[in-house]
Formats: structure tokens, C-alpha cells, sequence
């Protein structure tokens, strides 16, 4: 079989779930299995663990991290209302889901705002976290808007004014208390830890027409 692309790739789970007894990852629209994990006590990071190992071959190509700031605020997913733009069209697709934080899911990847210097609609990053107490743990994030230069720090288009590096795009209505209340997706587990490294997969863009 052969290596499934990370644009190929979704876990067959309980969305939401907290705890996971069982997960398949499958590509081919996940009529193909390519690997089989048991017993995940944390859905993001037992899952992203073995989506890690399955596409260890995946092309990627590492970007710069542009802030040490550990922020990740939010913006509600109602406020992109061109229909005709592709983070609409993106933000609409079924593939999209939210999760039990309320944050938007596209397939397992969260789905981020970022600056214009890092890419496209639709391109995939591995994103790399460390928290205060040195543990490390790996995320995968969509880009499903693109902030206007004028938005971003100097006007340079890889920073929010703040400092973040992404802006987690959510349903407020379901958000996580904590993170509603401060603004800060970072408080939400799984999420929290400073941005220590960031690889764009280069086959695991979502393509949108």
C-alpha cells in the first residue's frame, strides 16, 4: 500500500470523544486502513502520536517560528461571511466538526487563523509544543483564514499584535469557559505549551477550488 498522503488521513474515533478506546487511521477516504491503535487515554495526543508514526515518510519542510509567546486566542467562525472566499468555503466543508472544546476540527487538525507569510487556505502544518514543565507534544493545524497584513505585528505578516502565532477559529457559543473567559485557547489541554517548532506538509495540503 501505498504511503497515504496526510490530506488522505482521519481517525475513525467518537468525535469529541475524551478518552478512546479504539482508533483505526485510514486514507482513501478512509475505505483503506493503514494502522490500528488501542486505548488512548487523550484523544489529541494518543491520535496524534499515531498519525506521527503511519506518516513518518510524509514530506515536510520546517517553517520559522516567528514569536516564543505561547497565546492562542480565537475567533468565531461566523465572522468570515464571504460565501465566495475559500476560508468559507473551507470552514463549510463536512469534514469540518467541532469538538467538545469547541474548537473547529478539520478531520483531527484544528483549524487556525495565521499570518499571510505562512501560506495558503487549506495548507497543513505539524506543530510542536512544550510546556512549562518541558513536556512536548505534536499537533496538527489547517489554515482556515488568513489575517490582512495590517492585522499582524509591523505589518509583516507572520505575527496577531500580541504576539500569537495562531488564532484557534471556534464556535464561541461552545467554547471552553476558561478559554472564553481569557481569550486564550491556551488553557484548553492539548493546546498548551509555547510553539517550539513548525513543519508545513508539503503533500497534506487540503486543496480548495
Amino acid at each position: 500500500m501505498d504511503t497515504p498522503t496526510v490530506a488522505d488521513v482521519y481517525v475513525m474515533s467518537t468525535r469529541g470523544s475524551e478518552r478512546l478506546s479504539d482508533a483505526t487511521i485510514c486514507h482513501n477516504g478512509g475505505n483503506s486502513p493503514v494502522g490500528h491503535v488501542n486505548a488512548y487515554e487523550v484523544a489529541g495526543q494518543g491520535i496524534s502520536k499515531a498519525v506521527n508514526e503511519v506518516l513518518s515518510e510524509v514530506k515536510s519542510c520546517e517553517v520559522k517560528v516567528p514569536s516564543k509567546s505561547s497565546k492562542k486566542p480565537y475567533m468565531d467562525y461566523r465572522t468570515v461571511t464571504d460565501v465566495s472566499s475559500k476560508q468559507w468555503e473551507l470552514l463549510h466543508r463536512k469534514e469540518v466538526w467541532t469538538d467538545v472544546n469547541g474548537l473547529l476540527r478539520f478531520n483531527n487538525s484544528y483549524v487556525v487563523a495565521c499570518g499571510s507569510k505562512f501560506g495558503n487556505i487549506g495548507d497543513m502544518f505539524m506543530v510542536f509544543l512544550q510546556d512549562s514543565q518541558g513536556t512536548k507534544k505534536t499537533i496538527t493545524v489547517v489554515m482556515g483564514d488568513q489575517k490582512q497584513d495590517r492585522h499582524t505585528l509591523d505589518s509583516q505578516g507572520w505575527v496577531g499584535v500580541n504576539g500569537h502565532i495562531f488564532e484557534m477559529i471556534v464556535d464561541v457559543d461552545r467554547l471552553d469557559p476558561t478559554a472564553k473567559f481569557t481569550g486564550d485557547c491556551n488553557y484548553i489541554p492539548g493546546l498548551n505549551g509555547e510553539i517550539i517548532k513548525i513543519m508545513e506538509v508539503k503533500n497534506g495540503r487540503y486543496e480548495i477550488i
